[in-house]
């Protein structure tokens, strides 16, 4: 007996293969998600009361959300006048304070020159009071305790201008 194999034929031999082949591949897809759907399954009835209780509390939540929003759009709805007014009481406020500073800044610098005018007079005074205590010293010989006193106290005065000029 001879048996004739022509290309056709080999093909559909081919095509048969293939098409057992994924079947075969369709066969255990099937059985996983088969496997998972049990698992999913398995799941769904250990947890079957958990799921009930979050279904039936789904309405209340959604109903206090919806509430929680409206008193939210209304809050907001209600202040934006009063936020605006606040801002531009804050701008107005920046501005007045921006001012003060800057008479401040003017007048700090008008005192430090008065200061400094103060100091220098100060010293010159310090200066001749020191002459003066030194020409009376010399002049009186029957009172040098007197003398080293006056002159440890205008000794100190001009160490404490010296000290505040130095800053």
């Amino acid at each position: 007996m001879t048996a004739d194999l022509t290309i056709n034929h080999l093909a559909l031999l081919i095509l048969i293969l293939v098409f057992i082949g994924v079947l075969v591949v369709a066969a255990l897809v099937l059985l996983k998600v088969k496997s998972i759907f049990g698992n999913i399954n398995q799941i769904l009835e250990d947890n079957v009361e958990e799921i009930d209780t979050t279904v039936k509390t789904i309405p209340s939540i959604t109903y206090n959300v919806e509430r929680i929003t409206k008193q939210v759009d209304n809050t907001i709805t209600d202040l934006t006048p009063e936020i605006n007014s606040v801002l531009i009481n804050v701008e107005s406020i920046t501005g007045k304070v921006n001012a003060i500073t800057g008479n401040i800044e003017g007048v700090t610098g008008k005192a430090k020159e008065s200061v400094h005018d103060i100091s220098n007079s100060l010293v010159d005074t310090a200066n001749t009071f020191k002459n003066t205590a030194n020409s009376i010293k010399y002049t009186i010989k029957g009172t040098p305790g007197y003398m080293i006193t006056i002159r440890q106290m205008l000794d100190k005065i001009m160490d404490i201008l010296r000290k505040y000029l130095s800053k």
